[in-house]
C-alpha cells in the first residue's frame, strides 16, 4: 500500500497470522471512529483462509456497512484457519484510501 507521494487506489490487503490455528466462524470489523460522512471505510472485501500462509481458501466477497461501531460478518459454518487475508477492493464514495480501526474472528 502506497503511503507516501500520490494516491494508491484499492485493492488494499492486509494477512493477518494467528498464534495457532482456530475454527472461524465469523469476522468482526470496527471502523475508524467518525468516518462515515467521509469515509474511505471499506464496502467491498474478499476474505482468504490458510493454514500455511502458501495455500488459501477463498470464504468470498462480502459488502460491509458504512457505520459507526462494530460489524459481525457470520459464515455458514466452521472454518480451520492460522491465517485471513482481508482485501479491500472498494472504499465508500470510491475514494483511494481505506482504513479499518481493528479487524478479528470469532
Amino acid at each position: 500500500t502506497k503511503w507516501k507521494n500520490g494516491k494508491a487506489y484499492p485493492p488494499h490487503w492486509i494477512t493477518i497470522k494467528m498464534d495457532t490455528t482456530h475454527i472461524i466462524h465469523g469476522f468482526y470489523f470496527w471502523p475508524r471512529a467518525n468516518e462515515v460522512a467521509s469515509s474511505g471505510n471499506p464496502q467491498n472485501i474478499h476474505i482468504d483462509i490458510s493454514q500455511d500462509s502458501t495455500t488459501w481458501k477463498s470464504l468470498g466477497d462480502f459488502v460491509l456497512q458504512n457505520v459507526e461501531g462494530r460489524q459481525n460478518l457470520y459464515l455458514p459454518f466452521g472454518f480451520p484457519a492460522r491465517y485471513f487475508k482481508i482485501t479491500i477492493t472498494q472504499s465508500y464514495k470510491a475514494v483511494y484510501k481505506t482504513y479499518i480501526a481493528e479487524v478479528g474472528t470469532f
